[in-house]
């Protein structure tokens, strides 16, 4: 029999597994664990700084003696000590201070503030990299205390994990008040809190003498010595723990799928449950309906063992005998430990007590008998799993299953699975793992059970994938930022977070919004601190969970097609927001079940139709009195957050039914839809739905009778569940900027003819209906895309992960494109990128946009208009040669090997110009060289035999494959030639050009003689004036308007970027702009110059508000006046702007070089305010459509526009 460890470390809690129960274990083994394969490393005398000889034992053995010393005289001198003192002193010298020297720290040095960010933070001391907050007894680390040195601005443990959070240099951290140590680590990225925790009072008042060991085990000085604290032994012990809990995820999800198929037999199996087999084998409950049932029960015991394992279960106020009497008869812990020690009979009385539990759960009163509270929500409703709920299980059948899920077997120990740090990333993940499952039921006997991999799978099905924390972290740090920096700045910020919508159209477990509720919750934090402190909240409250709770309860919103995912998403928020002795958060007004591309607005509901115009609005009057009324209840609703489930469980209900008469109008509209197979059929099914609706509200026909019409689009092997957004969520449209502010999630991926396959053909026709401009191509991703656009408020921002179809075909054309032309804003295209893990074999891309405001008047009828190319533009651009061979280019030290050999060979190459260049060269010159012949024939390309032969061996093989005839045949010259290119930079003395891809729009002159690559673009002129036009922000917005992106990096192109840029009139002659230009060009190349940097690093020190320099203050006020000159010229004398320093948009970056991923802010960038911008933006919109239209009005143009320069004109 397999044997149960217990916890041997009474004093000891970790705390959201920063370091998990058993890897604490593990390092408390130390030396006795030399040579297990489990064994950690760096748990050897000598990496403790040890003499040879001496044991870890002994050291922690005279430490320990002269503690208990130490710790006797604290505790007797802080009885005597007077209330008027403080304690910090006595705290840190007669206790804490010892406590690191026998440590290996020394005498930890004081410290001065240390700052982060935007702030400084005063923690006490610090060794080496090591942030060590020392605070006196009388203040407790989770909350401020006023007139304690180092706990009066924020708590003491906040204020140490935000400096390790927002700091690039500090990793871990300590902190400490002499009852008790933490010890934490950087967790920016976690939705809890995190650290391991040691009572120092129980430690060392109970002679817990092992506790100690660990505790010195684990904080000696050399677990944090490393040049680089990434290097740290601490940091790899986390490491391995991380890896240790993949591998434990993976058990836990073997262990989900394998008590599935334990309780789906056991309940086949169980002789009483006769009316269980007859149904499945009549087919009134089909084997999918089977599997979901046990899934909810599955999800259930997961809910219990974490609730139970983190002390969160227990309605607040019962008394502790009832709590007793729960774990001791009825608990999931008491499951977990018959378990571990027997196998369980046929009787089925555990199985009685677990379903009286669950029942209790989902009623409406709980049962303070046991301690238990009302949970509510379908997750434990009687309709989540009727037949099970009504059947038997035998003990033998239930234990199995625990054992499977909450217990592991390694090395012959039964050890229980850590349910305390289970969170949202690792119930989706399970939940993603079960949707590949497809149930069998075989008629052998009493039947048998069994779950199989198919392609019929759910997940297939939907194109559902669970997200990985790191993608969500990054999308959100770029969807969210904007929408919570301005809301910080706001007069009221905490009022400003707290009225913030965000939503998940497609929410499964809710990953999304658990990371959202931490962004936000940080945001709240971060507000109260900076305006006079945390609000009243209860004092046994965490400041980080009650920001979170209020959060989720008033900013979070999620739809779902699937009611388990729906109480899934719930669950994960719950258990991300639990604070024991609190009540859970209520979500069942915000987190819905429907289908969020298949509803109607009140305008077309008010029509009875699909569509928004030709029919008479004839029910606007019941509409907008059902809306008002239900908008009280919800108004109600949400002013009583932290209310008891009962009152707002009956104000939802009533909410809900002031609509449900306007419900049922839309519930119709789309049953007459989904009901025809031909546009005639329907709109017959529509007309008479039109009339049985009348029929009803007067009395004459009998509600059931449309219910039972509505009810045949819930049935079947495709049902279809309608989600009227505005009528589920009426307070966020009744606001007066209507919508969401942002839209956030991972939308399923499935091309247009699965769609047609799998959710079938009328589902695809509405989505094509219900999106104009889309085609029955278009992926479902773009469809959602498309939806959530039109739900968000100006300004309102989404963010999706989705397919990298989105940005191809038909899919783009009636997804971002038609936005974009609609007055959406496109910030971020990411290229395509391998889904992290092997088991997805799938790509992903990022796509974010923002809804812009009017520009004017006539915004929105501008705005369905993409700006055309300006014929007056057409040949004003060319980009550089396509090489198309690697084997031309030389470095520095291949064409230097010539000089001696063959010198000749330095004729046929010329200094090579890449965008990379271009950006980072201080003087805009190139790194590398080229092979260039010209226009020569193979035979003269010959007699330059090195060039040539280099050529023939590296380039010749690659183009002999390939189809395009010119490039395979003339392998000795580039894929495609520019010779107009060239007779261009022979006639003039410097060109303007910009690097194709760039991290800021930056135009700079380079001199002639270079070969251009493809990734530089040469714009034909050489004049300064052209340079204050383009460098301009009058041409940089319409940049950041209509350019690509690939993450942050811009991607112009001169079809989008300045073909159908308006220039102001006669720019060519216009002498402030060629002399501002020449002012602007000069001081900037003076700047790089000195500093050694190239465009890219100029432009980021431009950006950056804590840059103060002179030369910058200088180019700063020159590309001012630059800007203002540009306005004049186009004559908008009315235009004085300023520039201020904005957020943008923020950067993701890869793992830095200390091992962590970390998200860096790219915050500011100095530019126009918004409105400024948008009105310079509405006038450039009216310029390229007038221009066009005059361009269309003049019959038989020349067309000449800049072609004269091509022929080696001047400029």
């Amino acid at each position: 029999m397999a044997r149960r460890l217990s916890n041997p470390f009474p004093s000891v809690r970790t705390e959201g597994g920063l370091l998990p129960a058993e890897t604490l274990q593990r390092i408390a083994a130390g030396e006795a664990a030399a040579g297990n394969r489990n064994a950690l490393s760096a748990l050897t005398p000598a990496s403790y700084h040890l003499p040879p000889g001496e044991r870890l034992n002994e050291a922690i053995s005279r430490s320990w003696s002269r503690l208990v010393a130490a710790w006797a005289s604290f505790r007797a001198a802080r009885e005597k000590l007077p209330e008027s003192d403080a304690g910090t002193t006595l705290t840190r010298e007669r206790w804490l201070l010892p406590l690191f020297a026998e440590l290996g720290y020394g005498r930890v040095p004081t410290t001065k503030p240390i700052p982060a960010g935007d702030r400084e933070y005063g923690v006490s001391h610090l060794w080496q990299k090591t942030p060590v907050h020392l605070v006196s007894f009388r203040a407790d680390l989770d909350r401020k205390s006023q007139g304690v040195s180092g706990a009066q601005r924020s708590s003491p443990h906040s204020l140490v994990q935000e400096l390790l959070n927002r700091s690039d240099d500090h990793l871990w951290g300590v902190v400490s008040n002499g009852l008790v140590l933490r010890l934490l680590r950087d967790n920016a990225s976690l939705s809890r809190q995190a650290y391991v925790e040691f009572d120092l009072a129980a430690m060392m008042d109970g002679e817990l003498y092992s506790d100690f060991t660990l505790l010195w085990l684990l904080l000696h000085v050399s677990r944090v010595e490393a040049e680089k604290p990434a290097d740290c032994v601490l940091e790899t012990w986390t490491k391995a723990a991380r890896e240790e809990g993949l591998r434990a995820l993976d058990t836990l999800r073997d262990g989900v799928e394998e008590a599935l198929n334990v309780l789906g037999r056991g309940f086949l199996e169980e002789p009483v449950n006769r009316a269980l087999r007859e149904r499945l084998a009549a087919g009134t409950l089909t084997a999918q309906d089977y599997y979901r049932q046990h899934l909810r029960l599955v999800y259930r015991l997961l809910f219990l063992l974490v609730a139970e394992d983190r002390d969160l279960l227990f309605a607040p106020g019962t008394p502790p005998l009832a709590r007793e009497r729960y774990l001791r008869y009825y608990g999931l812990s008491r499951l977990r430990s018959l378990a571990a020690s027997r196998r369980g009979s046929r009787h089925g009385d555990l199985w009685a007590g677990l379903s009286l539990v669950m029942r209790k759960l989902g009623s409406d009163e709980g049962c303070p008998d046991l301690a238990l509270p009302a949970l509510g929500g379908f997750l434990f409703s009687e309709e989540a799993m009727p037949d099970l709920a009504a059947a038997s299980l035998s003990n033998a059948s239930l234990l199995e299953a625990v054992r499977k899920i909450a217990l592991t077997l390694r090395d012959g120990w039964l050890r229980p699975v850590d349910f305390r740090n289970l969170g949202a990333e690792e119930l989706g993940s399970v939940y993603e793992s079960l949707l590949e499952l497809h149930p069998a039921i075989h008629e052998e006997g009493r039947g048998s059970f069994e779950l199989r991999s198919a392609a019929g799978s759910e997940r297939k099905t939907t194109g559902s994938y669970y997200t990985p924390t790191s993608l969500i972290e990054c999308l959100l740090d770029s969807a969210l930022d904007p929408v919570l920096d301005e809301a910080e700045k706001a007069a009221d910020p905490e009022k400003a977070l707290l009225a913030l919508k965000v939503c998940d159209p497609a929410m499964g477990s809710g990953a999304f919004l658990v990371e959202a509720c931490r962004f936000l919750g940080d945001a709240l934090l971060r507000a109260w601190d900076a305006h006079g402190g945390l609000p009243e909240i209860p004092p046994d409250e965490d400041p980080v969970l009650f920001a979170r709770r209020q959060v989720a309860q008033l900013c979070l919103y999620g739809v779902d097609k699937n009611p388990f995912a729906v109480d899934l998403a719930k669950l994960s928020l719950w258990l991300a927001t639990l604070a024991k002795d609190h009540p859970f958060t209520f979500l069942d007004d915000s987190f819905r079940h429907g289908d969020s591309l298949v509803g109607l607005s009140p305008n077309q509901i008010e029509r009875f139709h699909w569509e928004e115009k030709g029919q008479q609005p004839l029910l606007a009057g019941r509409i907008r009195a059902a809306m008002d009324a239900a908008m009280e209840k919800r108004a109600a609703l949400e002013a009583l957050n932290d209310a008891d489930h009962e009152t707002q469980e009956a104000l939802l209900v009533e909410a809900d039914a002031a609509l449900a008469d306007v419900r049922l109008a839309g519930d119709l509209v789309i049953a007459a839809f989904f009901g025809g197979k031909k546009p005639k059929e329907r709109e017959a099914l529509r007309v008479e739905y039109e009339a049985m609706y009348g029929d009803v509200l007067s009395g004459r026909r009998p509600r059931e009778e449309a219910e039972a019409a509505v009810a045949t689009l819930r049935a079947g092997q495709k049902p279809v569940f309608p989600f009227h957004w505005e009528l589920a969520f009426p307070e966020v449209f009744a606001r007066e900027n209507s919508g969401f502010d942002a839209f956030v999630g991972n939308p399923p991926f499935m091309g247009g003819t699965r769609i047609s396959t799998e959710l079938g053909w009328a589902y695809l026709q509405f989505c094509v209906t219900a999106t104009e401009g889309s085609t029955g191509n278009v992926d479902l991703s773009a469809f959602f895309l498309r939806r959530g656009g039109h739900w968000l408020r100006t300004r309102g921002r989404l963010g999706f992960i989705t397919t990298k179809s989105v940005f191809a075909g038909d899919s783009r054309r009636g997804g971002v494109d038609y936005m974009r032309s609609t007055g959406y804003g496109l910030w971020l295209e990411s290229p395509p990128a391998q889904w992290p893990g092997e088991e997805a074999n799938v790509t992903y891309s990022e796509v974010g946009l923002e809804r812009a405001p009017a520009f004017s008047r006539s915004a929105n009828e501008m705005a369905r208009t993409r700006p055309t190319a300006l014929l007056e533009n057409k040949r004003l651009a060319r980009r550089g040669a396509d090489v198309f061979g690697a084997g031309f280019i030389l470095s520095n030290e291949d064409r230097n090997s010539w000089a001696g050999n063959s010198p000749e060979n330095l004729r046929v190459t010329q200094p090579y110009l890449t965008g990379e260049d271009f950006n980072n060269s201080p003087i805009l010159e190139p790194s590398r060289f080229i092979i260039n012949f010209g226009e020569m024939s193979e035979e003269e390309a010959a007699r330059f035999p090195e060039a040539f032969e280099r050529v023939r061996r590296l380039v010749r093989p690659a183009r002999a494959s390939i189809k395009q005839r010119d490039r395979r045949e003339l392998w000795w010259l580039y894929a495609t030639r520019a010779p107009e290119v060239t007779r261009y930079l022979q006639a003039h003395t410097r060109c303007l050009c910009i690097a194709r891809m760039s991290k800021h729009i930056a135009f700079g002159f380079v001199r002639p003689g270079f070969v251009l690559a493809d990734t530089v673009i040469l714009v034909l002129s050489d004049k300064a004036s052209c340079l204050s036009c383009l460098q301009s922000r009058v041409h940089s917005e319409w940049v950041y308007r209509l350019a690509g992106a690939f993450g942050t990096t811009l991607r112009y192109t001169s079809s989008d970027c300045l073909e159908t840029f308006p220039f102001p009139q006669s720019w060519e002659t216009n002498s402030r702009l060629e002399e501002i230009g020449e002012a602007y060009n000069g001081a900037r190349a003076a700047l790089m110059a000195r500093n050694g940097e190239g465009l890219t690093k100029t432009y980021n020190r431009f950006h950056d508000p804590d840059e103060l320099s002179s030369e910058v203050l200088r180019l700063r006020e020159l590309h001012d006046a630059m800007d203002q000159a540009v306005l004049d010229a186009y004559g908008w004398a009315d235009l004085r702007p300023t520039c201020e320093f904005l957020h943008d948009h923020d950067d993701k970056n890869d793992d830095d070089d200390s091992g962590r991923t970390r998200l860096r802010k790219k915050p500011w960038r100095y530019r126009w305010p918004d409105n400024i911008r948008d009105e310079v933006l509405a006038r450039l919109l009216e310029l390229n459509r007038s221009r066009n239209a005059a361009q269309q009005r003049v019959d038989g143009a020349d067309g000449v526009g800049h072609a004269g320069i091509l022929n080696g004109a001047g400029s």
